[in-house]
């Protein structure tokens, strides 16, 4: 039986054609499930990354990341590009979903304490680690995230998050989230909680 044949740009998500981007903030460190679990499925380590904004607030290192992977002439090839927080476990019954999820945006879903319940929704996403097409990304452009606050400035009206999500569905492409991960198994600065 011959191989399906996808249109450009419409081609499954493959680790081989991607490249992975750790917000690795604030001193670079890293859970090392994520490159082991990444490269034992295909990521090839030279397309690998550290993206640390030491001083910058959350969508604004998203931002800075997802402009630098676009933008970095090495990677034009990249199809997909893999975005995580630090401190993010991963492990193999986890990520075998999340690799096989077919949506043009893939959040993994990890602990949230008691925004726990949010995953329920149909349309939860949430950051911590996600995949996307690059055409994905170049057609919603910047900002791809934006946190929106209250008129006060005292409370989140919008995460940066959902932010995304709904750019994401107004431009037309699906987002899912599947698979499952270990979150917060450091304090963000490489000690383990």
């Amino acid at each position: 039986m011959a191989a399906k044949e996808y249109p450009p740009g419409e081609e499954p998500f493959r680790l081989t054609r991607s490249a992975a981007f750790v917000l690795a903030y604030p001193r670079g460190y890293c859970d090392p499930t994520i490159p082991i679990s990444l490269i034992h499925y295909g990521l090839q380590p030279q397309r690998f990354f550290r993206s640390i904004h030491r001083e910058n607030p959350v969508d604004v290192a998203y931002n800075l990341t997802v402009r630098a992977a676009l933008a970095n002439p090495k990677l034009k090839d990249c199809e997909w590009f893999v975005f995580a927080d630090n401190d993010m476990g991963l492990t193999t019954p986890g990520i075998k979903p999340w690799l096989a999820a077919e949506e043009d945006v893939v959040g993994i879903m990890y602990e949230l304490g008691p925004n726990n319940r949010t995953w329920g929704r149909p349309d939860a996403f949430h950051a911590g680690m996600w995949r996307g097409r690059r055409k994905v990304l170049e057609a919603i452009g910047p900002p791809w995230f934006k946190t929106i606050l209250s008129a006060d400035g005292c409370r989140i009206e919008t995460c940066c998050c959902e932010w995304f999500a709904r750019k994401v569905k107004t431009a037309g492409y699906s987002l899912g989230k599947a698979g499952w991960a270990d979150h917060g198994s450091n304090d963000g600065h490489g000690n383990k909680s």
